[in-house]
């Protein structure tokens, strides 16, 4: 196994060494940072906006996450940015050793699934130039900068009230309806050719998103071939008896999965393992 991981390490960093890796992060990565995980932050809105109906709000909670968002987007209307906002900031909040490892790994091309700007964040703070691209305003490729895509909309932490009001997120049901119908849309054109000019380093992320597979599969059938990779947290961690052989199973699931899309499953003891990765695989770009 160590030699395994080993490999991976050389194959991801000397992609990177060539400027052929891109990564992809999800709620994953802002967990650490003390952000709420994407069933967290929904189970927020949805009791933020049912606060005087609590037994609404645990029917809501209890179902679909995407349904629920989009009751509560139709509830609140305009201001809806502004509770999500209000909930995603909620806690006490510390960039993760995770996140300063991205801002240093010298990767150029990233795509942010979260709503958050703490990556910017370190990335400015260590001096490091960066673009921030969102589908809300144009924005101009620079070889020599890092750039931050972020499909889903961004709602950074400083953002004043008429700034989340005019914003665009991908949230509800009908959002992800209006990605999936939109094979022209910004988010869809950035991810199809992050896929078809590098390999991707996934991080963070459930990979169930089926817009995202989707994508993955349309570029594979063209006949790219890039190498991708995704770390997932081993589940069989800590487990014993009954609950160890559930937990293999659900390893297989995963590895099965990922080989089906073509993508390099690699587990990790540990969240706290990622930041030890991407600090072996930087890259001093000057």
């Amino acid at each position: 196994m160590k030699n395994g991981r080993k490999s991976l390490w050389r194959i991801i960093k000397t992609l990177n060494e060539e400027g052929r890796l891109a990564l992809f992060i999800g709620a994953g990565v802002s967990m650490g940072c003390g952000l709420p995980s994407w069933k967290e932050l929904v189970d927020k809105v949805v009791r933020d906006a049912w606060h005087s109906q609590p037994l609404v709000a645990d029917h809501l909670t209890n179902g679909t996450n995407l349904l629920a968002a989009r009751y509560a987007k139709h509830k609140k209307g305009v201001k809806f940015n502004q509770l999500v906002h209000k909930s995603l900031y909620a806690g006490d909040i510390e960039i993760s050793r995770c996140v300063w490892a991205i801002a240093r790994s010298g990767i150029k091309q990233i795509c942010n699934f979260n709503f958050d700007d703490l990556l910017i964040e370190a990335l400015l703070t260590d001096g490091t130039e960066c673009v921030s691209a969102t589908p809300d305003e144009p924005f101009e490729a620079r070889i020599n900068k890092v750039t931050i895509f972020h499909p889903h909309g961004a709602l950074p932490r400083f953002y004043k009230a008429e700034e989340l009001d005019s914003a665009s997120i991908v949230f509800s049901e009908d959002d992800y309806h209006a990605l999936y119908s939109d094979p022209y849309s910004w988010a869809n054109i950035v991810l199809l050719s992050l896929f078809a000019n590098h390999s991707v380093l996934f991080i963070g992320l459930s990979m169930q998103d089926p817009n995202l597979r989707r994508l993955i599969d349309t570029v594979r059938n063209r006949g790219f071939r890039n190498q991708h990779f995704a770390i997932f947290q081993d589940p069989t961690v800590g487990k014993a008896g009954d609950a160890l052989a559930e937990a293999k199973g659900q390893k297989t699931l995963i590895q099965m999965d990922m080989r089906s899309l073509a993508i390099n499953p690699w587990f990790v003891d540990s969240y706290d393992k990622i930041a030890e990765i991407l600090e072996n695989i930087k890259v001093n770009r000057n």
